[in-house]
């Protein structure tokens, strides 16, 4: 849930420091909080590099961001068990200009993906730049760095609509599809969503070593972030447009209520990056 800055909460950054960029200010928050758990199982997914799991690009660096605040009144944190995590608007983009930062200074490491597996802002049949100004103006500096933000599409099963913040602009949209390629049912769907990922029954990591599956559109973005890393660390010299058309025109058509969209299919798109001649598909 994401909330603006009028309400309560607690920060969660180290001695409850109102911002921080010392070190292990993006570490994990206790598990006794509901939702302290998704961050590592989303990390997992798209960079998870253990003998008992692999993620989508197991080479790839993480850059970990607390944007989350503790909440403890049973309203905020509804259907979830409070205390619980959620998100105010104003850390979120903070934490996407400190990407943008660290995109300036990372060389010769490149910063190929930003996830946000985070929502419901509301539900939006179009884009809804004016509405959250300062992220879109995060996430604008990100493309214009060559930084994708890959965010989840929500998980309302709605079809013609979707969650705010995957409803803004130039962000990347994702979808989720089932084992068996079909739309999951919980997944929001129209036609911003730019790709579809796997979501459903996702098997990764959680905090203390252990493993857990869990279903989400959440668990879909991580599954670009990868992709984007692996097309990325191939092709450095793709660009953002480049590397979403590679993943667009390359992915298996899935469909819903008359909407189809292309869950991401990896080798095909690198096998264009790499030989834009050979076509799409």
């Amino acid at each position: 849930m994401l909330f603006d800055d009028i309400l309560g909460g607690t920060s969660l950054c180290p001695g409850g420091a109102a911002q921080s960029i010392a070190k292990g200010s993006g570490a994990n928050c206790a598990t006794a909080i509901t939702g302290c758990d998704h961050g590592t199982h989303v990390a997992s997914i798209a960079v998870g590099n253990s003998a008992t799991l692999k993620g989508v690009a197991p080479g790839a660096k993480l850059v970990s961001i607390q944007v989350m605040s503790k909440f403890t009144n049973a309203a905020d944190c509804s259907p979830m068990p409070a205390p619980c995590v959620q998100a105010f608007l104003s850390d979120i983009a903070r934490g996407l200009e400190r990407v943008y930062l660290l995109a300036q200074k990372s060389r010769p490491y490149t910063i190929a993906a930003a996830i946000l597996s985070i929502g419901n802002g509301g539900l939006y049949a179009s884009d809804c730049n004016a509405a959250f100004p300062a992220l879109t103006a995060a996430i604008n500096k990100l493309y214009r760095a060559g930084v994708a933000t890959t965010i989840a599409a929500g998980n309302e099963g709605v079809t013609g609509l979707i969650s705010a913040p995957a409803c803004i602009r130039p962000a990347v949209a994702v979808g989720s599809t089932t084992k068996t390629d079909a739309v999951s049912v919980f997944s929001d769907l129209s036609p911003l969503v730019d790709l579809m990922a796997p979501g459903s029954d996702i098997r990764a990591a959680v905090p203390g070593g252990g493993l857990m599956v869990k279903s989400g559109t959440s668990f879909a973005a991580p599954h670009v972030a990868g992709a984007w890393a692996i097309l990325r660390q191939a092709q450095p010299g793709a660009g953002l447009n480049q590397v979403l058309t590679a993943l667009e025109c390359t992915g298996k058509p899935v469909t819903r209520n008359g909407i189809t969209k292309p869950r991401i299919q990896v080798m095909r798109a690198l096998s264009v990056l790499r030989s834009p001649a050979s076509g799409c598909r």
